[in-house]
């Protein structure tokens, strides 16, 4: 049989519109088709599994609704998400506003979580405040809003050595693993540039200047780039244990990019029972349990 077509004449389908017999709608794109400039909640969701950390997670753990609207598209890839997963990362949307609306840092993510966590017998979320309670990072300072691709564990390559050698192994693990074999998109070859063109300087520094170097490595955009901030670090934990049950980095500590008042660089880490240890430090220092949990 042959394919019947329908025709109606323009000036009677305005006439039908108006009479609200037939109405004009927008075709649906097909269900597993992925945005131009980034990738699908669907594909993402289904690619990391439990290592997705999406609106419904955010809701669960700190009460925020993200409604679809406000949801940001998945900046990443398709391939880069592959790349990720392969990296045995996670997937995670970051929010900075309390279900109060107030800021989402540090202090307002214990105030919101501790009761749940003493209800549940899973201890405290904040070791000792005392040295910092009173520092920006704690009371002023939130996560960035927006989707990112986190590590659960430091890079091997990065432990036991100072927060300059870290840099160093970062530049490499962008080189050599997470753009291997490809172009660095721009704006991570910029900052690779950039390291390299201030390296033997800062290098200098790190013997005769521990404030200017920390200032210096802090701003570098390769750890904007590739290191979380403390409120991150600890955003990301209470994520994935709310989600998941799992304590990462139980027994390490990610070196962030965060600065305390004095100038030091902040780590966070060490998050079992007794809850998360927050520390700042010289560049200079290297620990045996101190790496960098790399995020995008």
């Amino acid at each position: 049989m042959a394919e019947e077509i329908l025709r109606i004449a323009p000036d009677q389908v305005k006439k039908l519109i108006k009479q609200g017999k037939i109405e004009i709608v927008s075709a649906a794109p097909p269900a597993d088709r992925k945005p131009e400039n980034g990738s699908s909640l669907e594909f993402s969701q289904q690619l990391f599994g439990q290592d997705f950390f999406g609106p419904r997670e955010v809701q669960h753990t700190f009460g925020v609704k993200v409604l679809p609207e406000n949801t940001p598209q998945i900046p990443f890839s398709q391939e880069e998400l592959e790349v990720a997963k392969a990296l045995d990362q996670k997937l995670i949307l970051r929010v900075n506003k309390a279900p109060d609306g107030q800021p989402l840092t540090m202090k307002k993510m214990g105030q919101i979580l501790q009761p749940m966590f003493d209800q549940e017998g899973n201890g405290k979320i904040f070791y000792n405040t005392d040295w910092y309670k009173g520092e920006g990072f704690f009371t002023k300072e939130t996560p960035v809003f927006g989707w990112a691709l986190a590590g659960k564990e430091v890079l091997p390559s990065t432990m036991g050595i100072n927060y300059f050698e870290q840099t160093q192994a970062l530049a490499s693990h962008i080189k050599t693993t997470l753009f291997a074999n490809r172009v660095s998109p721009p704006n991570y070859q910029a900052a690779l540039d950039e390291f390299a063109a201030q390296e033997a300087n800062i290098a200098k520094l790190m013997n005769s200047n521990k404030e200017e170097a920390a200032k210096k490595l802090a701003g570098l955009q390769i750890n904007q780039l590739m290191r979380q901030s403390a409120p991150e670090v600890l955003y990301d934990l209470l994520m994935t244990f709310r989600g998941s049950g799992e304590r990462e980095l139980e027994s390490t500590y990610t070196w962030t990019n965060t600065r305390t008042s004095d100038g030091g660089l902040v780590m966070v880490g060490d998050f079992d029972a007794g809850g998360v240890d927050v520390n700042g430090l010289w560049p200079g220092y290297s620990g045996p349990y101190v790496g960098v949990c790399p995020s995008r």
